[in-house]
């Protein structure tokens, strides 16, 4: 069975399915959305929900085919030649990637990227004319500083750079936004602004937007449907509330789960063991069968249709009606508060201890990355240290590494003075070294690229002096 579509949906998706070669990316997938509807897709990184956005803007890369549907208001989109998609793209569907430092092209001034949208506008075809209209796109997404668009990607902050972006993506005023993890990269007050600005400028057209998103709060909060997509295979659809309050799937219920709340700690944190398989793997049983607590032979002999269990609810689940009961206790087992934390013993030394460290950085007035800053961390306590960005956390976790020396105050690790790593004996610098760790933000710019996965973790051994 396949979602049902409506005669008035503006964008309808059937059977979708995207291969490279002979190998199955994500199977046959069916799903609308209505003119003005959000609908969020959600799911682990490999589900395949980057690919399936590209493959509706028509964007796929070099060796993916695309079969199946996609039709816009009743235009077949699927196939398109790319002279005509140059007429749609932007106008009716435009799509707002991730990474706002990878969307920007670095030597084109923010102002460019949305000068080059208007320039085929008959109503802007002079210079001063795009300018104004560039500054008022601007505007519109929060940037009232006119001079921004004069500045180069790299002068720009995240959150600068995906309000650009993002007033590139709504230039031409497109009909359908589909918006591929677009707060990811930031911090959670600049996430909001953005989000907020999309919805607005979502409001004023009347647009309708796909937002894909790993965030399940995000999209409880700013969606009207959900899709949870698992190996390329939709799992399930419903309405963000319902699904929210009483995921139908054993992965949707995994999916929340792995999200701990942010009003109480909780006894334990909960993870789905495994991975997500490739689609072409898994094609002939249930997507999810080797990660699932309640599997049995039916699941793994064929897979399952994707049902409607209630009004506007989905699931790709054979099992939901028998197990729903035990979905739902195992989520108010797993919300169930902790119990307080024990008050520690009045002797009990801290590990490290931070009193009042300032991190000024040179300049011309010198910039107070860090005022004073104290706090204890005891032996197998964990600290949150939260503030939005350029509030000074990661130059404090450098600083408790030896990456940055403090202008002034006192670190001590575990009876170490730790405020300068270089001023240390060189025993007292490795004991650190293998006792306080860093785990970077990026990945992809913690790893050198030029290593194989082998010899970084050789290195670290070797340094560590530890020996295998």
């Amino acid at each position: 069975m396949t979602v049902a579509s409506d005669p008035e949906d503006f964008l309808t998706v059937q059977d979708l399915a995207l291969t490279s070669g002979d190998l199955m990316i994500t199977m046959p997938t069916s799903f609308h959305v209505a003119r003005g509807e959000t609908l969020a897709i959600v799911g682990e990184s490999g589900s395949g929900k980057s690919l399936m956005a590209k493959a509706i803007a028509g964007l796929l890369p070099p060796g993916v085919t695309a079969k199946g549907s996609v039709k816009l208001e009743g235009c077949e989109l699927n196939g398109l030649p790319e002279r005509n998609w140059q007429r749609l793209r932007g106008r009716r569907v435009s799509m707002l990637l991730q990474d706002p430092f990878t969307m920007l092209n670095p030597v084109m001034r923010a102002g460019r990227h949305l000068d080059e949208m208007l320039r085929d506008d008959p109503m802007f075809h002079d210079r001063k004319s795009r300018r104004a209209e560039v500054e008022r796109r601007l505007a519109e997404v929060g940037i009232n500083n006119p001079a921004v668009a004069d500045h180069f990607p790299f002068q720009l902050s995240g959150g600068m750079s995906q309000r650009v972006a993002l007033a590139s993506s709504l230039a031409r005023d497109p009909e359908i936004l589909i918006a591929d993890e677009p707060s990811t990269a930031l911090d959670a007050t600049t996430q909001a602004e953005i989000m907020q600005v999309l919805k607005r400028a979502q409001g004023q057209r009347g647009m309708s937007l796909i937002l894909i998103t790993h965030d399940l709060r995000l999209a409880f909060s700013t969606c009207d449907r959900v899709l949870v997509l698992y190996a390329g295979s939709v799992v399930e659809i419903g309405r963000a509330g319902d699904l929210g309050s009483g995921p139908f799937h054993p992965y949707s219920a995994g999916l929340l789960l792995s999200e701990p709340p942010a009003t109480k700690r909780v006894k334990r944190l909960v993870a789905m063991p495994g991975r997500v398989p490739v689609a072409h793997a898994v094609a002939g049983e249930c997507a999810f069968a080797d990660r699932c607590d309640w599997v049995d032979e039916r699941c793994r002999a064929a897979r399952p249709a994707l049902e409607q269990r209630s009004p506007g609810r989905f699931t790709r689940c054979l099992r939901q009606p028998e197990i729903q009961g035990e979905l739902d206790a195992l989520r108010r087992v797993a919300l169930e508060a902790a119990p307080a934390i024990p008050a520690r013993p009045a002797n009990e030394c801290p590990l490290v201890k931070v009193d009042a460290i300032t991190k000024v950085f040179p300049g011309k007035t010198g910039t107070h990355a860090l005022k004073g800053v104290s706090f204890h961390i005891f032996p197998g306590e964990s600290v949150g240290l939260v503030g939005e960005s350029g509030s000074g956390k990661s130059t404090l976790g450098r600083c408790l590494v030896g990456l940055e020396t403090a202008t002034s105050g006192k670190v001590e690790i575990n009876g170490i003075d730790a405020h300068d790593f270089e001023a240390l004996q060189p025993g007292d610098r490795a004991y650190l070294r293998r006792t306080v760790q860093m785990i970077f933000q990026d990945p992809y710019s913690t790893l050198n690229p030029r290593h194989s996965v082998g010899k970084t973790l050789a290195e670290s051994l070797r340094v560590g002096q530890v020996s295998g």
